[in-house]
């Protein structure tokens, strides 16, 4: 049975063949983080890191991201840059006008607006992301974003991109 479990062997998404978008494994961990439950699938590899305090282990249970270096990727995107063993996080503030290209990458990407508004375009079609309004990209799909206003978000990829160096 394909899936995700947490160490204790029980199931997140049970079912066979299903392969879990980034945000579900972001909800996942999110809603199972405070049973201090390290999460595996089922080849073995870490989907969140183990909480301090069992048996030593200290393996980026806790990121403290206003201690990540600022890298400006693009004109008038500030972004803090850490990686979980699957996904990739980037904790940007972003300028009014300022842009990212139109792109693809293997990856899924998700736009969590903190703050501000972006216009995200996915394949073609434009829409307004803003606090309580997520933009999922698949992968694969052209994509471009347009900051309207100075804000905050966070954009998570996965699987993982290690070219965005970071923690």
């Amino acid at each position: 049975m394909r899936g995700f479990f947490r160490a204790d062997g029980r199931s997140l998404f049970p079912v066979d063949g299903f392969h879990p978008t980034a945000l579900e494994v972001v909800i996942a961990a999110l809603k199972h983080a405070a049973h201090c439950g390290q999460f595996v699938n089922q080849a073995g590899y870490g989907v969140l890191c183990q909480l301090v305090g069992s048996a030593g282990r200290d393996r980026m249970p806790f990121v403290d991201t206003s201690s990540l270096d600022v890298i400006e990727r693009l004109p008038g995107w500030h972004g803090r840059y850490f990686h979980s063993p699957s996904m990739t996080f980037a904790h940007y503030e972003f300028t009014r006008g300022a842009s990212i290209h139109e792109h693809f990458h293997p990856q899924e990407e998700v736009y969590e607006v903190i703050e501000g508004e972006l216009e995200v375009t996915i394949d073609g079609v434009a829409q307004i992301a803003r606090a309580g309004l997520v933009a999922i990209v698949p992968g694969n799909v052209r994509h471009s974003v347009k900051a309207l206003t100075d804000g905050r978000a966070i954009i998570v990829d996965y699987p993982r991109r290690p070219e965005f160096g970071g923690a």
